[in-house]
């Protein structure tokens, strides 16, 4: 797995790419987001189009994801966009949106990295 991230106006960029566990991206996630009210962070963006373990995921590891970015909603700045490069990671990407709808976490799932951002600074 590699791991990039970056914090600027606000918003938190988080890259993901290779193969790697749903640990290890918890794990990786968890060490870049400022703990709550220490940093204002407006939103977050979680780039995986250079993830080759997205597409790979079972229904209970995208539940998984799902439940763990709705309980880190806070960290995250009430707001992720998902940044995905192919059409089965949109619609994987969009069954976690799907499962997190009832948190308090706004998510939108885009394949523009401008889009995304945009929407993140609203």
């Amino acid at each position: 797995m590699e791991l990039t991230f970056g914090f600027d106006a606000g918003i938190v960029t988080v890259r993901l790419s290779g193969r790697y566990s749903m640990a290890d991206a918890k794990t990786a996630l968890a060490a870049v987001l400022p703990e709550p009210g220490t940093r204002s962070v407006r939103g977050t963006l979680i780039d995986l189009r250079g993830s080759a373990a997205i597409e790979t995921r079972t229904g209970e590891e995208l539940r998984e994801w799902a439940r763990y970015l709705g309980s880190m909603s806070e960290s995250l700045g009430r707001r992720a966009a998902i940044l995905v490069g192919s059409d089965l990671a949109f619609g994987l990407a969009r069954m976690v949106a799907a499962r997190i709808e009832d948190s308090l976490l706004a998510i939108r799932i885009a394949r523009d990295e401008i889009e995304a951002v945009d929407w993140l600074e609203r």
